[in-house]
């Protein structure tokens, strides 16, 4: 298959899915390096990262939804006759609230990493364009 037919929407949820480019070039019937040229491009680099941030949007939303309902029924148990159980409950929130923050922090930072990433990259092509 030549490298125009290769619709970076067939390419994207491959490399989302953690294949190698060899894989990819494989499944798709085509070579390694056209498979590294198109992921390479500026243009695809920005439809990986709206993709990503799409896909994470919806789990977002998805969690974020999910764990209000958690958080009621924690609510309701706090207010059960049994300590332990009330307890139990405490403490899962206690320990849903950190483990939220972390997260938070962990993408925060990822988010930073990946524009490093990008920023050398260009640089890097910039220099190459140099030489």
């Amino acid at each position: 298959m030549s490298s125009y037919k290769i619709k970076d929407e067939a390419i994207l949820p491959l490399v989302l899915a953690g294949y190698s480019q060899r894989q990819i070039a494989e499944m798709l019937n085509a070579t390694p390096s056209t498979i590294s040229k198109r992921i390479k491009r500026k243009e695809f680099a920005e439809q990986l990262s709206a993709y990503r941030q799409s896909i994470l949007d919806n789990t977002i939303t998805r969690l974020t939804s999910l764990s209000n309902r958690a958080v009621d029924v924690l609510a309701e148990l706090m207010e059960d006759d049994n300590s332990f159980v009330r307890f139990n409950a405490a403490s899962k929130i206690l320990s849903m609230s950190q483990d939220y923050s972390i997260q938070s922090d962990l993408l925060r930072q990822i988010e930073e990493l990946r524009d490093r990433q990008r920023s050398l990259e260009d640089n890097t092509s910039v220099t190459m364009d140099y030489d």
